[in-house]
């Protein structure tokens, strides 16, 4: 009898923790071939997104929250990038080529646009996840609040 109130203990406090760890999905987008763990089933919206030089993209933006925690994932489209560019009215970047600039340029005009939002830039560095290059940036927001970006 002493071992099932045991194990009924044990069960109980660590079922909070099987309930909190069970929240976290792995949401996968196969329209986008995609996949990110977040805090629960996203809120999904449909925006466009304006480039480095200027192209308008089609991109998704995905928002979970876990308490004060708000988790945001933006996606950008740049599989049409060629075709963009060459239906845009200066064809230049087209013509020449420059499109596929202004999309090794993306990683780099991203975190740019983290860095201006303001506050404390403590970490930016290049990074590399599973194998993905990319680049990181945490801050320390004037309200004290951080982001952490992972681009």
């Amino acid at each position: 009898m002493r071992w099932y109130k045991l194990i009924l203990t044990v069960f109980l406090y660590a079922l909070p923790g099987f309930l909190l760890a069970q929240g976290w999905i792995e949401y996968l987008d196969r329209t986008l071939l995609f996949g990110v763990n977040l805090p629960g089933e996203p809120v999904v919206e449909d925006i466009t997104y304006t480039s480095a030089h200027g192209a308008t993209f089609p991109a998704r933006i995905y928002t979970a929250e876990s308490g004060q925690s708000l988790y945001t994932v933006t996606v950008v489209d740049y599989t049409d990038a060629e075709r963009i560019h060459a239906e845009r009215e200066d064809r230049t970047e087209a013509i020449n080529g420059e499109w596929i600039k202004d999309v090794r340029a993306s990683v780099a005009y991203a975190a740019w646009n983290v860095r201006k939002r303001g506050g404390e830039v403590t970490y930016d560095a290049w990074s590399d996840i599973e194998r993905v290059e990319g680049h990181q940036l945490q801050v320390t927001n004037d309200d004290q609040s951080r982001t952490y970006a992972g681009i």
